[in-house]
């Protein structure tokens, strides 16, 4: 009988540390994403929350967490582009692109942006985003589109395929040179754009 009563708290003992684990691994995912919807390798939470919004333009921008360049632009659409087009809702998708994007804490990036409902975020570990957009932007084989700003009409879906971009731009140079905008010039065609939705 003692040996079945160790037997029974030491089962005891080994589900409550790991129900605890557990318990903790969720609660330091939840505060690294710092309320960013991790996709987990599905785009699903993004193409509903863009169908969602379907009676208002959208800018979808894919931004990698450790790059200076993807957080000054996705600052740009925060202080200037919303600021123009109040209607505009903005679905921000933070992806592992760059060897140091694991060490970012992706909740710092989202912080940025509190107080702002019209941006949603998004946390894509696996490049889901940028493997679903490569063939739709024409983006070159040798990487994935990342630090992109595509924006949508009001009315446009996404269903198996991401729809077609009103008007894209990109802060990458191995990409069509043609949308390449950086800076104020992001800025400036972003807000040109927005305009023309």
């Amino acid at each position: 009988m003692r040996s079945l009563n160790r037997v029974l708290l030491t089962v005891l003992i080994l589900l409550a540390a790991a129900g605890l684990a557990s318990f903790l691994r969720a609660r330091g995912d939840s505060h690294r994403l710092g309320g960013a919807t991790d996709l987990g390798g599905s785009l699903e939470p993004v193409i509903a929350e863009f169908n969602r919004a379907v009676d208002q333009p959208r800018l979808l921008m894919v931004l990698a967490p450790a790059c200076p360049v993807c957080l000054e632009g996705a600052e740009a659409v925060f202080n200037e582009v919303l600021a123009e087009r109040e209607d505009l809702q903005v679905l921000a998708v933070w992806m592992e692109a760059l060897p140091f994007d694991i060490t970012r804490n992706p909740a710092r990036r989202v912080e940025t942006f509190a107080g702002e409902p019209r941006m949603v975020h998004f946390y894509d570990m696996q490049q889901v985003a940028g493997k679903a957009l490569k063939d739709r932007l024409g983006w070159p084989a040798e990487s994935l589109p990342w630090d992109v700003f595509l924006l949508y009409p009001a009315g446009a879906t996404w269903g198996e395929e991401p729809p077609e971009p009103a008007v894209w731009f990109h802060q990458r140079e191995v990409a069509d040179p043609a949308r390449y905008r950086t800076g104020e010039d992001l800025t400036e065609a972003l807000l040109s754009a927005a305009e023309s939705l």
